[in-house]
């Protein structure tokens, strides 16, 4: 019944417009992200990728000469027992997880910048009557970068059984908050450490400063100028599509909530994301006007140090000669990426509602960068390596970041990883000594210890240290 939906939902997105785009042109010619030497596989569609992964939809817009030229969508927004199956569609609003903290970090800019706030300022006096524990000469724009030492990565959100805590409850870690409580560890500060508690920080200076929603402040100062009238920091009574688990079934009451806004909690379309991209191309590119000014632009865009590619709210690399921003999210059953390159005047944004979302945005973000003439963000061709007895008690063991485990156990003669006490998912050894996750195709650094040993193994720059 699944691959019949799929089929049907392929039907569907080819009809939406009647002369073929790049975006038609790259559905037809997926290939894997990481390519595995002697193991290439034959190009597939977008349906079939979709069908295999159980991903139920997924809706993409493009921007060339800084205008969105095409927008698709392709499966359902919502389908499985308990639930009328929709369609998706191109107005399908998504829970875009951490992309959030892009249009999180500008609509903070601006708002420092009307208010005659300095981002270098000491964050603590705009807190009210909260207190950020060791965090008195943290600052906005450190928490904007992942530098202020905030602890909690992430946050898993909120089912349809459980209250939702207050903010400072969320801060503090308390009252049925899913978190630990947001401070500052000394040692981690003035180095990238990736923290969705940071991010909440800033949304509670905001909300403190304002005496408003952070929702309210964002739409006034950004969403609404921007013309994204489909996008909220609230939760959307309408047309927004359900999230899934890795079965592509849809997870207990459809979606999970989370009030912490800033890091995780903006709904919306992949064109609406795609203005706001278009306003960081325009802006980064020194043209004036909108509400996101060129200084605003080189300061969300400059990393403050070389300790990671994270800027200010964005990723940022150059490769073939083009800059490229860009953010990921990953909340539970919606995953999410926009991309950015100014001196092009182009972007993309994918949005998907499946745990294996990430396996299929970046081989379609890849498919549509070539069809775009763009440098390819993700295909990597990597050689494999053979688990050997002290290969394997080299890497198995359990490492953590905050209240996030990740155990590296001996599984079918290799390792599998087991995050927080989930499924194990097999691991492949490469030749350079990265593990490539094969559910999701995550590649996986490692940092050697003084011993020569595995320190920790890192994603995405940020450290998840050794635990035993």
């Amino acid at each position: 019944m699944y691959v019949t939906l799929m089929a049907l939902a392929g039907l569907q997105a080819a009809t939406t417009q009647a002369m073929p785009n790049a975006i038609d042109r790259a559905a037809e010619q997926l290939q894997p992200a990481v390519i595995i030497a002697g193991e290439e596989e034959t190009p597939r569609s977008i349906e079939a990728l979709m069908a295999e992964l159980a991903v139920p939809g997924v809706s993409v817009a493009i921007i060339e000469d800084n205008e969105i030229v095409a927008a698709r969508s392709f499966g359902w927004a919502r389908h499985g027992e308990g639930w009328v199956a929709q369609p998706m569609t191109t107005d399908t609003r998504f829970q875009v997880a951490s992309l959030s903290k892009a249009v999180s970090a500008a609509g903070t800019a601006i708002w420092a910048d009307t208010r005659g706030i300095a981002l270098d300022a000491p964050v603590q006096p705009l807190l009210g009557d909260w207190t950020l524990e060791n965090g008195e000469d943290v600052s906005l724009a450190d928490l904007l970068s992942h530098r202020g030492g905030t602890t909690v990565s992430g946050f898993p959100g909120y089912g349809p059984d459980q209250e939702i805590p207050t903010l400072d409850a969320i801060l503090d870690g308390v009252d049925g908050a899913s978190n630990e409580k947001v401070r500052v560890e000394p040692e981690a500060r003035g180095r990238f450490r990736y923290s969705g508690g940071g991010y909440t920080v800033v949304q509670k200076a905001i909300e403190a400063s304002e005496g408003e929603g952070f929702a309210a402040v964002m739409d006034r100062l950004l969403l609404s100028p921007l013309g994204m009238s489909a996008s909220q920091f609230n939760e959307p009574a309408t047309a927004a599509s359900n999230a899934h688990d890795a079965d592509g079934q849809p997870i207990a009451g459809g979606h999970r909530s989370q009030p912490e806004a800033a890091a995780a909690g903006l709904w919306s379309t992949p064109s609406d994301v795609a203005r706001f991209v278009i306003a960081m191309n325009r802006a980064a590119a020194g043209e004036d006007g909108g509400p996101i000014s060129p200084a605003m632009a080189d300061f969300l865009l400059t990393a403050p140090d070389d300790s990671s590619v994270y800027a200010h709210g964005f990723g940022v690399v150059t490769e073939g000669g083009l800059r490229r921003f860009a953010h990921s999210g990953s909340n539970i059953g919606m995953k999410s990426i926009l991309f950015g390159w100014p001196e092009a005047k182009a972007g993309m944004v994918i949005l998907t509602n499946s745990e294996r979302g990430p396996i299929l945005y970046r081989a379609l973000a890849d498919a549509l960068a070539e069809e775009m003439g763009l440098p390819l963000p993700y295909r990597e061709e990597v050689e494999a390596a053979s688990w050997s007895e002290a290969a394997l008690a080299r890497y198995e063991g359990l490492y953590r970041l905050d209240e996030y485990t990740y155990d590296l156990v001996r599984h079918e003669g290799g390792l599998a990883m087991i995050a927080s006490g989930g499924e194990p998912f097999a691991v492949r050894l490469l030749a350079d000594g990265r593990l490539l996750r094969l559910v999701d195709q995550q590649l996986w650094g490692v940092v050697e210890d003084e011993n020569g040993g595995i320190g920790a193994l890192t994603l995405r720059g940020t450290p998840l240290p050794r635990a035993h």
